[in-house]
């Protein structure tokens, strides 16, 4: 019997527009209704101002965000973190000082370079279902701009996001990681896109600490993903899936296949296995 159902979000658990809508919360609400749980496992921040967007406030259960380095409750109270160790932030620093990085902490997010590049940034990726300025400016309410980086360095960030140009070179950063191996980690699989944590950081590893605080084995565990942060879960759990437009890397790891995400798959199989749990 099932007793955590963990899902990633874009990609898997949301819909086609990259959301919750009223399905996927019914869902949720579900999940608990029949004494389950249920869990988030996303690479996003999770920040206040986001969750709100998503309809999160009207759930119950836990986040694992920035793919494991933090889990929390819904109602966000912190059971678990694994910052990035300071003097690897300062190194990351050193080596890369005009890197755009984005260093986010639990519920701010301190971006390394220039406010109007990283709203112009938003607006053309549609990140956090962006299109309009006003949508940028309510949606980024938790950033602070202009900090110097001994100012970041006091702060304790979980994870470092760094989006790359076509143009860029990022070999620079794969040598960087290939030479501090053991210490830090890309969390991304997306070739213009780098996600910093420490190495230990994983949604398989933050899942089974998850387990330890509300006592459930492996095979009462349910996952869901799609993209390169979610293989590690994929791999580790018996009853792991992943919708059709996975990458082929999360398609392979998943044991179980479903349909399309644009089309509420994961929704509907979490309640097809609630309805035969009955």
């Amino acid at each position: 019997m099932i007793k955590l159902y963990a899902s990633d979000l874009d990609g898997t658990l949301f819909n086609g527009s990259h959301t919750t809508d009223d399905f996927v919360v019914e869902t949720i609400q579900k999940i608990h209704e029949s004494g389950a749980t249920f869990s988030i496992a996303t690479g996003r921040d999770m920040h206040a101002c986001r969750c709100l967007s998503l309809r999160l406030n009207e759930l119950k259960g836990y986040i694992i965000a920035q793919n494991g380095a933090l889990i929390m409750t819904m109602d966000r109270k912190v059971l678990y973190k694994n910052p990035l160790d300071k003097e690897i932030v300062r190194l990351l620093f050193k080596t890369f000082p005009n890197a755009r990085f984005e260093c986010t902490g639990f519920d701010t997010m301190y971006i390394r370079y220039d406010r109007d590049y990283y709203y112009n940034r938003l607006l053309k990726k549609g990140r956090y279902h962006v299109e309009t300025m006003e949508d940028v400016l309510q949606k980024t309410s938790d950033c602070v701009f202009g900090l110097r980086d001994e100012e970041i360095l006091e702060k304790e960030i979980l994870k470092i996001n760094l989006y790359l140009n076509s143009d860029e070179d990022a070999s620079i950063y794969d040598q960087f990681l290939e030479e501090y191996k053991d210490i830090v980690s890309n969390g991304s699989s997306e070739h213009n896109l780098y996600e910093f944590t420490m190495v230990n950081v994983n949604k398989a590893s933050a899942i089974r600490k998850l387990m330890e605080i509300l006592d459930i084995e492996e095979h009462e565990v349910a996952v869901f993903g799609d993209g390169g942060n979610d293989v590690a879960m994929l791999e580790a759990f018996s009853n792991s899936y992943a919708p059709k437009e996975a990458m082929e890397c999360a398609y392979k790891a998943a044991k179980f296949h479903l349909g399309s995400y644009k089309e509420h798959a994961v929704c509907k199989q979490i309640q097809s296995m609630l309805e035969a749990k009955e």
